[in-house]
Parts: C-alpha cells; structure tokens; sequence
C-alpha cells in the first residue's frame, strides 16, 4: 500500500501538525489570559458568579475554552515524546469538547446555564448513589449534598423547559450525560447544517481506549509476517492523533465565534498538509497502517 506517513515524510508531516496545534495553544492562551475588548468577556472566568444569561453564556464558553487549551497542550506534548496513544485518551475528550459546545451553541442562552447547573446536579446525583450503594459519606459531604439540592432542582426545571420532560423508561438525562452524546451531535449537525461525523469519531476513540484487546494495536507491529512489540513511536498514529485534534478545534473554535466569542478567525485559516486520500487512509485504519519488512 502506497504510504506517506513513514520515514522522514512522515516526520516531516506530523511537525507540520505539531505546529498548528501549537498555533491554537498560543491563540487559546492570548484569548484566556489577556484582557479583551468586549466587556461580556473581559472579566468573567469560569469559577466567577453572575447571574445574567450573557454571564452564563461567557462562563460556559470559557470553561469548555480553557479545557481545550489543557487538552491541545496534553496531546501536543505526549504525541511529541513518542506517546501518540496515550494522547488518544486526551483526543477523545477533546471530540467530546466539540461536540457539547456545538450543541450549546445550538440555544446558548438556555444551554450555557444547564450545562453549568449539570456541574452540581452530577454532583448530588453520584453523591445519592453511593448512599443508595451503602456508603458512609463524612458529615461535611453529606451537607454538601443538601447544599445542592437548589441546584439540583433548578437543573431538572431548567433540562424540562429547554428539552422536555424526561420519559420513565429513559436512562438518563438528555443535557450533557454522555449516555446521549450522539443526541447532541445530531443537534450540533443540524444547526451547523453540516455532516460532521464526530460522534463516530468518539465511539472510535472510545472502543480503543477502554482496556479491550483491540487495543493492543497501538503497541504491535506486523514485521516480516509476525508480530513484535512496538518500542519506538508510530508516525502514522501521531499524525491520526494530531490531524483530528485539529479538525476537533477548528469545530470548537467555529461554536465560540457563533455565540460571540472575540476570538481571530485568522487563526481558522491554515494548510492541513493533507489530501482526501490520506485522510481516508487514517480514518480506515486508524492511524496504524505500517507493515515493516527487515531485510
């Protein structure tokens, strides 16, 4: 199979990579740190309180901003020491990134504050589990847990008005569970009227990082028609991990520039380095599409 990952185009393919993720690092830093000239936006951060749907709207967005930031940063730096598959892990929560806050520019205004009242009713709901479950829980965790009942009922009026009342037989919550986050990117799709096939990315992602034996793929190699343990980094898998972050990033920065981030759109202009057929290529196998043969 004709291939362009390896060797020093390989190389040479996941520096350029590299460098636009560094690009969207730098550009995340300058948005979260330096004061900006909208006043929605100069002064709130994502641990501040308000209770204005623009407050709700900029927390939100800073929050899923800031995580993007640490991730980027994340998968820059273990795909830059030879650890691409451990920057799978990182990658998957970085589709998840894109996919909330796609769909919270789908209705900001209500979703931002759900999306921050979910914080608290997660909270209490995981805390009221592991009572049910039998668990002594310290006294102060357990007036943590009254404290959010406020919260908690302020969430499920909020999720009933916003999505509708939930079914009997539904397992959970729509709003941010992960359960339904194929509901949330069918919304982020329709509103972007775009095909953006991340959900089946994150199932992807998620079928290889969760311990089954088909993830040994990212530590073997096929050599001469057997199998060897891969000691050395695969250029094909980094440029997997690095290609998507990209493009998972480019969707996250699109969503905060729908609800009113003043962030660069130049920032959005760059030559991928990629054509259809590599892309294919990567998406088909995975990052991992090397057969070496010694001579």
């Amino acid at each position: 199979m004709p291939n362009r990952f390896s060797g020093k185009q390989g190389c040479g393919t996941a520096r350029h990579l590299h460098q636009l993720v560094h690009r969207f690092v730098l550009e995340l830093d300058s948005f979260l740190q330096k004061p900006v000239e909208s006043s929605e936006w100069k002064r709130i951060v994502p641990g501040s309180t308000g209770h204005s749907e623009a407050t709700y709207t900029v927390r939100a967005a800073r929050t899923f901003l800031l995580r993007t930031y640490h991730q980027l940063n994340a998968i820059g730096l273990l795909s830059l020491n030879g650890m691409a598959a451990q920057a799978k892990l990182q990658l998957r929560s970085l589709v998840e990134i894109a996919i909330d806050f796609r769909y919270m520019a789908t209705n900001p205004n209500d979703l931002s504050r759900l999306y921050l009242l979910h914080r608290g009713f997660s909270l209490w709901n995981d805390g009221n589990d592991l009572l049910k479950d039998g668990e002594k829980l310290p006294p102060k965790s357990r007036k943590g847990l009254e404290l959010l009942e406020p919260e908690k009922n302020d969430f499920l009026a909020l999720k009933e008005t916003t999505e509708g009342p939930t079914k009997s037989n539904q397992r959970s919550q729509k709003s941010w569970s992960r359960h339904v986050l194929h509901w949330r990117a069918k919304k982020g799709n329709e509103h972007f009227k775009d095909s953006q096939d991340l959900h089946r990315l994150y199932k992807l992602l998620s079928v290889s990082s969760h311990g089954e034996a088909r993830c040994l793929k990212d530590y073997i190699i096929e050599v001469n028609g057997s199998l060897s343990l891969r000691l050395c980094p695969s250029w094909h898998l980094e440029v997997y991990v690095l290609y998507f972050s990209l493009v998972s990033a480019t969707q996250i920065f699109l969503a905060a520039r729908e609800i009113g981030a003043p962030i660069r759109p130049d920032v959005l202009h760059f030559d991928i380095g990629l054509d259809q057929t590599d892309i294919d290529q990567l998406m088909e196998y995975e990052g991992l599409i090397e057969s070496v043969c010694v001579d």
